[in-house]
């Protein structure tokens, strides 16, 4: 965890606000676990928000696509 920031960025969607989080930096492993599983949360289709540091967070995708435009990629990224 504390080599893995300068490679990789994980989006993740907070409620109620539907901002967008890019997390590079984590505590510790368990931090980058819970990131990663956030960010694979797409509920209802697989799994439920949970709490992760005072926020439900799920997959960031959707804050991705309501900050950029619906089903836009953000800028620099690409879709695969």
């Amino acid at each position: 965890y504390k080599n893995i920031g300068d490679r990789v960025e994980i989006s993740i969607s907070a409620l109620p606000s539907f901002k967008n989080r890019r997390l590079n930096v984590f505590r510790d492993n368990a931090h980058l676990r819970q990131a990663v599983h956030a960010s694979c949360c797409m509920a209802p289709l697989c799994g439920t928000p949970f709490k992760m540091d005072g926020d439900l967070v799920y997959d960031g995708a959707i804050s991705d696509w309501l900050q950029s435009g619906f089903l836009t990629c953000p800028e620099g990224h690409n879709a695969t």
